[in-house]
C-alpha cells in the first residue's frame, strides 16, 4: 500500500486482470518472490505442454480422416527424388583468403591463422543518427514512459549521446544536489589533510589532476634491486648467445619444444609476451622466407624442424620479429647449426656455470633473502651446487627454466619484489631438518 491499489492496466507492462500488479522480467523481481515466480512458471509450462499435445493429437486425427477418404483410390505413393543421399556430409564452408575489396585479410591478434574482413561503412552517418536520434519530446517516448527529470529533455542541438567529445563543465556538476555547508566542510577537510606535510603531499596544482601522494621521505636501499638487475642483464646476454648456436638435432625432438625467449630481447617498458612471432632469413643470408624444413609457430614462438636439413644449408642465420598490438617491438637473431656437442659441452650447459656461480656468491650478488630462496629452487634444476657443475638438461627445458629466472630477476629489480623466506635451501637435496626449541 498505496501502490497495491493503483491501476497499472494503462501502462505498457501493466496487468489488466489484477489491480496494483505489473509484468516484470525475472531479473527485476526481488529474491523474496522466487517461490511465486517458480510456481507461476511451472504452471505456464504445464499449460503450454498440454496445449501442444492437444494440437498434435488434433492434427494426427485430421490426417487419419483424410487418409481414410483417399484409401479406396489405392494411388501409389509418390516417390520424392533426392538430390543426394542423406549420409553424404555437407562440405565445409569455404574460408575467404582476401577481403571484399581484394586486399589481404587483417590478421587476428591472438590466432595468426585467422583473418578478418571488417570495414565499417558509413560510420559517421551511423554515429550521427545515434547522436540525433534520442527522444526530445514527450510524444517520442512509448506509452507509459517519460523523461527523467532532472535533467529533462534534450534540445535540438544536444550532443550528449556523442561519446567522442569531452564533457563540459556544466555536465560534471549536479546543481540540484549542491549543499553550500557540506561543500565548505569538505573543502576544509581537504585543506587540513593537505597540511600534514610530514606524511602526505598534494598533487595537481598545475596539471589539475588532483590527488594525494605519500611523502617519499625515507628511501629504500637499492643494493638488492641493483644486484638483481645486474644478474638479469648477464642472464639476458647468455640467452642471446645460446640462440646463436642452436643444434639442429635439438629442434627435431617433439617432446622438448624449443621456445624463443622473447623476454631476453624486449625492453623494460614492453617486457611481456608478444602476440605474434615471425621468422625470416637474416640480411647476411640474403633475406626472404626461411626454408620449408624449419617452422616457427606464430602464436607460441616454438622453433622446430620438420626434417633433418642438408649440411649444405647449415648454419642457417635467421631473424625473429616480436610483435605486440602496436606492431613490431623487437628482433632476435638466431642460428641453426649442424654440430651437436656431447654431454656437458653443449653451449647452454657451459653457459650455466658462470651464471650459477655468480648467483651463489653473496658478495657478488647480494639479493634479498626471499628472492634468493625462490631462485635457488629454479637454479637447482640446471646446476648442481655440490658438484659445482651444470645438470644435463635438453635445450627446451633449459630455456624454460632460464626464462623463468629472468622474469623473477626483472620483477625483483623493477618492482621491488620481496618474497617471504620460509626456509633456505642451498642444494638440490631435501631441506635440512629443524631442531626443536623451547
Amino acid at each position: 500500500y498505496p501502490y497495491s491499489e493503483v491501476d497499472y492496466s494503462s501502462v505498457e507492462n501493466g496487468c489488466i486482470s489484477q489491480t496494483g500488479a505489473t509484468w516484470e522480467p525475472d531479473e527485476c523481481l526481488p529474491a523474496g518472490v522466487d517461490p511465486l515466480r517458480l510456481e507461476a512458471k511451472r504452471a505456464w509450462i504445464k499449460r503450454r505442454r498440454e496445449q501442444e499435445q492437444k494440437q498434435l493429437a488434433e492434427a494426427k486425427a485430421q490426417k487419419e480422416q483424410q487418409g481414410q477418404k483417399r484409401k479406396p483410390q489405392e494411388s501409389p505413393p509418390v516417390q520424392v527424388k533426392k538430390e543426394r543421399p542423406d549420409d553424404v556430409p555437407v562440405p565445409p564452408t569455404k574460408m575467404s583468403k582476401t577481403r571484399r575489396d581484394g586486399a589481404p585479410l587483417e590478421r587476428d591478434l591472438l590466432h595468426s591463422k585467422v583473418g578478418h574482413d571488417f570495414a565499417p561503412e558509413a560510420i559517421e552517418q551511423t554515429l550521427a543518427q545515434i547522436r540525433s536520434g534520442w527522444p526530445k519530446q514527450p510524444q517520442d517516448y512509448p506509452k507509459g514512459f517519460a523523461v527523467a527529470s532532472p535533467p529533462g529533455f534534450c534540445w535540438a542541438e544536444c550532443d550528449c549521446m556523442d561519446d567522442q567529445r569531452p564533457q563540459r563543465s556544466w555536465e560534471t556538476r549536479k546543481n540540484w544536489l549542491e549543499d553550500a555547508s557540506r561543500s565548505s566542510a569538505a573543502n576544509a577537510a581537504i585543506q587540513a589533510f593537505s597540511g600534514q606535510a610530514q606524511f602526505v603531499r598534494q598533487r595537481g596544482q598545475v596539471s589539475r589532476m588532483c590527488y594525494f601522494e605519500t611523502s617519499q621521505g625515507a628511501r629504500h636501499d637499492p643494493t638488492n634491486a641493483q644486484a638483481a638487475l645486474e644478474l638479469a642483464s648477464a642472464l639476458q646476454r647468455t640467452l642471446q648467445a645460446v640462440l646463436l648456436q642452436l643444434p639442429a638435432t635439438s629442434l627435431i625432438a617433439e617432446s622438448d619444444p624449443v621456445r624463443i625467449p622473447a623476454r631476453a630481447f624486449l625492453a623494460e617498458d614492453s617486457d611481456y609476451e608478444p602476440l605474434r612471432f615471425s621468422a625470416s632469413l637474416a640480411s647476411s643470408a640474403g633475406g626472404g622466407p626461411i626454408p620449408d624444413w624449419a617452422q616457427l609457430d606464430a602464436d607460441t614462438g616454438v622453433l622446430s624442424l620438420v626434417r633433418q636439413p642438408p649440411p649444405s644449408e647449415l648454419p642457417l642465420q635467421m631473424r625473429v620479429e616480436f610483435s605486440h598490438s602496436e606492431g613490431a617491438v623487437a628482433v632476435a637473431t638466431c642460428s641453426i647449426t649442424a654440430e651437436q656437442p656431447p654431454g656437458t659441452t653443449t653451449p647452454w650447459l657451459m653457459a650455466t656455470v658462470p651464471i650459477a656461480q655468480r648467483f651463489h656468491d653473496p658478495s657478488r650478488c647480494p639479493l634479498e633473502r626471499g628472492i634468493r630462496v625462490a631462485l635457488v629452487e629454479h637454479f637447482n634444476e640446471v646446476y648442481d651446487v655440490a658438484k659445482r657443475s651444470a645438470r644435463e638438461r635438453p635445450l627446451g627445458a633449459w630455456l624454460e627454466t632460464m626464462t623463468c629466472i629472468l622474469r623473477l630477476l626483472r620483477s625483483a629489480a623493477g618492482a621491488g619484489l620481496a618474497l617471504g623466506a620460509h626456509g633456505s635451501r642451498t642444494t638440490g637435496g631435501p631441506p635440512a631438518p629443524r631442531t626443536p626449541t623451547r
